[in-house]
Formats: C-alpha cells, sequence, structure tokens
C-alpha cells in the first residue's frame, strides 16, 4: 500500500496524508491523481462568465415538464409512418418536363411582313 501512495504522491505533488485520505476513498491511484491535481484555469474564464441554472417557480417547473412531453409527442408524430387522413398534398409535385427550358424558336431569322393576308375560305356557287 505504500507504493501506491508514493506514487500519488510522486504524480500528484501533494504530501502523504493527502494521498492516503484520497486513496482511501476512492481505492484506485488514477483516481486519486485525479482528484488531488488541481484544475488549472483557462485565460479565457476570466472574460466568460459561467453561465448558472436559474432557480425556477414551481408553475416554471410544470410548464417545463409539460414541454418536454409536448416536445416528445412532437417528435413521435412527424416521424409516424401512419399519417392521419386529414393531412392532404395541397401542392402538386413539379414535373422534371416541366422545369425543363424549351426553344420553340427556328434557327432561320424569320421577318414579319407589314401587311398580312388573311385568308378567306372560298364559296363555291352552282
Amino acid at each position: 500500500m505504500s507504493d501506491q501512495i508514493e506514487i500519488i504522491c510522486n504524480l500528484s505533488g501533494c504530501s502523504v496524508e493527502d494521498a492516503k485520505r484520497v486513496f482511501e476513498e476512492t481505492k484506485d491511484i488514477v483516481e486519486s491523481v485525479d482528484r488531488l491535481l488541481v484544475k488549472p484555469k483557462n485565460f479565457y474564464e476570466k472574460y466568460i462568465p459561467v453561465k448558472k441554472e436559474p432557480v425556477l417557480t414551481p408553475d416554471q417547473i410544470e410548464v417545463k415538464k409539460v414541454r418536454e412531453l409536448m416536445k416528445i409527442f412532437d417528435d413521435k408524430r412527424s416521424t409516424s409512418t401512419n399519417q392521419p387522413d386529414c393531412v392532404t398534398q395541397t401542392e402538386k409535385p413539379i414535373l422534371h418536363e416541366e422545369t425543363v427550358l424549351q426553344n420553340n424558336c427556328f434557327q432561320q431569322c424569320q421577318i414579319p411582313s407589314l401587311v398580312e393576308e388573311v385568308e378567306k375560305p372560298e364559296t363555291v356557287y352552282q
């Protein structure tokens, strides 16, 4: 047991008493060293405040529970394959043929005539 406490003291740089106390709580060398090591503060922690959990009133707790329940219901309904009959698709799918650009122009240039002749059906008299 003294070897384990010696290892803890060497790795964490603490006293023998602290190493014994923590080792008796955890019964693991790695966990003991982890608890004894001081977590270094990051340089950005002084600029970014830690967000604390707000204290909720009983009414807010009930509302939070209802919201979580409704979210579960919404998630189940959206993934369901059995959609209700009243839900119908209002938009028609756009077919590929309707979206393709069409070229209805002649390749030759046609000059419009100024006077267009109107074709009259001929009447035949007997």
